[in-house]
């Protein structure tokens, strides 16, 4: 940096008095090496612009550049295992949605500032950034098909059939959570279905057996012929001994008979 210094003195003849101090003017000319940063707002800029004034930034170096405070800042892990750091600026219906790297010294990776592009980086690092179920569907109002699932369990899946390719989207708690294949989307069908099945077996089977009450049709001691309720038709016992049909003639008196003259 080269600066030039101009000294200007005014000169006061010899003997003269003056009521001001002598003045001595400073100028300062030349251009600097480094242009003065003002910052980077991220709201008049799309994703292109935001990537090429990132790219080999550290989140540090964007969080210093970035002039708005961010609503969310955390550590987030995608579905095979990576680990990222996650920036969002805004809330939905306008934001900026950045990607860093988890490990030191955790350098940009990508940018989302729409719906698509979120679903896009979605797709490609397979990470959770907040796209919600409602976003999801007013991006595609047509040619969304909400999938019927056994056990929802807070999960809802839909089907994006695009010309001649189908894609299903998995949403947990108005979250995407997951983008399928058909066949992902119909092995989790069938692995509901069979948890389902399983469950419903497990369950105890209802007693269906007939409550029995206690009933005194006759006889008894003192205390159940006191307390406990009667038969009023009780059911015919059989005789324990058939009667057996009598050998005298008819006719024949049953007892002897003493007659007196």
């Amino acid at each position: 940096m080269r600066y030039l210094f101009i000294l200007t003195f005014l000169a006061i003849p010899l003997g003269a008095v003056s009521a001001e101090e002598p003045e001595i003017v400073i100028e300062l000319t030349g251009d600097s090496d480094k242009k003065q940063n003002d910052g980077i707002n991220i709201w008049d800029k799309d994703a292109k612009a935001l990537t090429r004034l990132l790219k080999n930034k550290t989140r540090e170096e964007a969080l210093a550049l970035i002039t708005s405070v961010s609503t969310k800042d955390a550590n987030v892990r995608a579905t095979d295992g990576t680990k990222y750091r996650f920036v969002q600026y805004g809330r939905e219906g306008g934001y900026r949605k950045f990607l860093f790297r988890a490990k030191e010294p955790q350098t940009f990776v990508a940018v989302a500032t729409s719906p698509q592009e979120s679903l896009s980086l979605f797709a490609q690092y397979k990470v959770n950034i907040g796209i919600s179920e409602t976003e999801f569907l007013a991006l595609h109002p047509e040619g969304v098909t909400p999938v019927p699932l056994p056990t929802p369990n807070g999960q809802t899946l839909y089907k994006l059939q695009q010309a001649e390719t189908s894609q299903f989207f998995l949403f947990k708690n108005n979250q995407l959570t997951r983008l399928m294949t058909p066949q992902e989307a119909d092995q989790l069908q069938q692995k509901q279905q069979k948890s389902l099945a399983a469950a419903q077996s497990n369950k105890a089977p209802q007693n269906t057996q007939t409550k029995k009450f206690k009933a005194l049709v006759s006889g008894g001691t003192l205390t159940d012929q006191m307390y406990l309720p009667r038969v009023i038709n009780p059911p015919h016992e059989p005789t324990a001994i058939p009667p057996v049909p009598s050998k005298l003639p008819p006719g024949t008196p049953l007892w002897p008979q003493t007659v007196n003259p």
